[in-house]
This record gives structure tokens, C-alpha cells and sequence, in this order.
């Protein structure tokens, strides 16, 4: 790799131990795995998608909780109002 500045000595053994791990661990890789190539999620894949309609997942637990305690208290109430 020809570069034009300079680098540290210390910056220089970590850029020297990426390039033989790529070297030594990756391309090898491209043995086992020849012809393939990566292909970003198509429109296939993210066709049925629907996101939550809040700011957190579906099956975010303090809003699961928040929702079996309004549950809760509804029936609470429900009972306590025909007591």
C-alpha cells in the first residue's frame, strides 16, 4: 500500500497486523466462498414490513408492562364500579 504521509510507529504495527489479518484470514475466504457476492436486502425481503407504530419495538418490555397495567387497572375499575 503506497501512501503519501507518514504514520506513527505504534498506529503502524496495528495497520501492519489488519493487512496480514486480512491477508491471512480473510481472502482465504474468497477460496471457500469464490462467486458469491454480497447482495444487500432486496425489496422482496422488506416487502411485508411494518414498523412499530411507537418509538420502540413491539415487544419492548417496560411498554408491554405499561399496557398489562392499564389492562389491569381497566378491569379493576370495571369490577369495583359494578361492586
Amino acid at each position: 500500500m503506497v501512501r503519501d504521509f507518514t504514520t506513527e510507529p505504534e498506529y503502524e504495527e496495528k495497520l501492519d497486523w489488519v493487512r496480514s489479518f486480512v491477508t491471512e484470514r480473510v481472502e482465504p475466504l474468497d477460496l471457500i466462498y469464490g462467486g458469491r457476492e454480497f447482495h444487500p436486502l432486496d425489496d422482496e425481503v422488506l416487502r411485508d414490513y411494518q414498523p412499530s407504530p411507537g418509538i420502540w419495538p413491539t415487544a419492548h418490555l417496560p411498554a408491554k408492562r405499561q399496557e398489562a397495567r392499564a389492562k389491569i387497572a381497566a378491569g379493576v375499575e370495571h369490577l369495583v364500579g359494578n361492586a
